[in-house]
């Protein structure tokens, strides 16, 4: 994977030239994000495009904000981070954001003839579908641990779901101080669920307190599985 840096409205009009010859793709990544961080590393572990089917370039939004801005007014484009939006003839005719980044996207918006592409307001409902999501309820008490988008907010690895605070739902999984350890996701401590009632559900999940710095997901997340009967797993679609 071949990066070219985006670093000015110069840079823009270039890139317009550009991708009248052939297909521009730009990502805006965040430095200071690790849902950017996450969504250029996925990126860079599966791009298999070749130069001279599309040129991939680089733009980092705190240090050209300005070069961003023109983008959404050039592109009719709304702003997010991270994104990627892929230019032909001109204009943008895919685009996508967050865990829905990938370049599976991207080669199949490459496949289409751009006379088939989308109309310019249509692009953000076509490029940005309904969403997989899942809700996590503890049965027998009804109680909801945890609900939102499959992705980055709530990751799926190995069975389990590692779910960022924004989208638990309770504050009555308490640590026990009982340590694990695991030889590549490191040293974490179980969670008991302390229900209303008084009732306890020992070491129904856990948190990484020093996870692999290479697993982003894991950090400091709580952590759920997928298989325990106590629990039951929704999943749905939402935009």
């Amino acid at each position: 994977m071949n990066w070219k840096l985006l670093t000015s409205i110069d840079g823009l009009d270039k890139i317009d030239a550009e991708s009248a010859d052939k297909p521009v793709a730009i990502f805006k990544h965040s430095n200071s994000c690790p849902v950017s961080a996450y969504a250029k590393h996925s990126l860079e572990q599966k791009w298999d495009l070749d130069d001279d089917e599309v040129s991939i370039y680089h733009l980092d939004l705190l240090a050209h904000r300005d070069v961003s801005n023109e983008i959404a007014r050039r592109f009719g484009v709304r702003h997010q981070s991270p994104q990627v939006l892929l230019i032909r003839e001109g204009r943008s005719v895919y685009n996508s954001s967050h865990s829905a980044i990938s370049v599976r996207g991207i080669r199949s918006a490459l496949a289409r003839p751009v006379g088939d592409m989308p109309d310019p307001e249509q692009i953000q409902s076509v490029s940005n579908p309904p969403r997989k999501h899942v809700r996590i309820t503890h049965r027998s008490s009804g109680l909801k641990l945890a609900d939102g988008p499959l992705g980055w907010g709530i990751t799926t690895f190995e069975g389990n779901f590692y779910i960022s605070s924004k989208y638990l739902q309770t504050d009555r999984l308490k640590p026990n101080f009982i340590p694990g350890v695991c030889l590549y996701k490191f040293l974490y401590v179980w969670l008991d669920l302390h229900l209303e009632s008084g009732e306890k559900v020992s070491n129904l999940g856990w948190k990484y307190w020093l996870p692999n710095p290479l697993l982003p997901f894991i950090w400091y997340r709580v952590a759920l599985p997928a298989s325990r009967p106590e629990l039951l797993v929704e999943q749905y679609e939402a935009g």
